[in-house]
């Protein structure tokens, strides 16, 4: 893909974004909490691990999922139907990143189906339907991997650079985060600028990179809810380093295909 052909489609990701829904602050409405819900993303990201599937199909799940759990004509929904909303999300999005090409997502609701009594298919299928009331599934949902994936070709990152994996395991950890994605309605353009820039000051790269954002983004870097974006992800680095019990996320940049980002200690950056 060119560079010119990158740009143009950056252009029109940025204008869609902004026409783009966002997420609310939907705890209240329901009767689960945060934690909840990040056991919820982490078990979301393993089942994405299990069909060895793509990122985006991770993105979009979770995008999907709190962007459906902020419905103003949802009911309250219970900790137990928390499993088969996420389950439908997930299917919906192997089937849009895919184009049903693959069965991962029937797999996927055979297998929730059979252990969980609050997935069945039938409940499956009525969820399903739902999500595609709610959404213009065949319109493009814009996630800050979206913006990272066009990042990565103007800056010539390769899948075994440091600055790639790290960039990704940031992305992933802010998914599990409700102030990221539910609570600050920030914008996916800043979460995935926010994540490159976090993951260049991690890894000590800035004098080599980028000095000021906006040759790469909108963004200059001096942008209050970049910087506070920023600080949160530190956080979550940091948090992530000190963690005994690691999560999906961590589990996925242990190892040396991902340049075993996530056994870095990060407690000092």
């Amino acid at each position: 893909m060119s560079l010119n052909l990158v740009n143009l489609k950056l252009s029109a990701l940025y204008e869609a974004e902004n026409h783009q829904k966002k997420a609310k602050n939907y705890f209240e409405c329901h009767d689960f909490r945060k934690d909840d819900r990040l056991t919820l993303i982490n078990w979301m990201l393993a089942c994405v691990d299990r069909y060895k599937a793509s990122k985006e199909v991770f993105y979009l799940a979770v995008s999907l999922f709190d962007l459906f759990m902020s419905c103003k004509k949802l009911p309250r929904i219970p900790l137990k139907k928390l499993q088969c909303i996420a389950t439908s999300c997930l299917s919906v999005s192997f089937d849009m990143v895919y184009k049903g090409k693959t069965s991962d997502a029937q797999e996927l609701m055979n297998l929730v189906s059979s252990v969980d009594p609050e997935s069945s298919k039938e409940k499956l299928k009525k969820i399903r339907s739902l999500i595609y009331e709610h959404f213009n599934i065949r319109k493009l949902i814009i996630t800050p991997y979206t913006f990272f994936n066009y990042f990565r070709v103007i800056l010539k990152l390769k899948a075994t650079h440091d600055l790639y994996c790290i960039t990704n395991y940031i992305l992933e950890l802010s998914q599990y985060d409700d102030i990221i994605c539910v609570k600050s309605q920030y914008k996916p353009s800043l979460i995935a600028t926010a994540a490159l820039h976090t993951g260049i000051i991690a890894l000590k790269l800035h004098h080599e990179w980028l000095s000021d954002l906006s040759i790469l983004t909108p963004y200059t870097g001096e942008e209050k809810e970049l910087i506070s974006l920023h600080k949160r992800m530190l956080e979550l680095l940091k948090a992530a380093s000190k963690e005994t019990k690691y999560s999906s996320a961590q589990a996925r940049y242990y190892g040396e295909e991902n340049n075993c980002i996530s056994q870095i200690d990060y407690s000092n950056v």
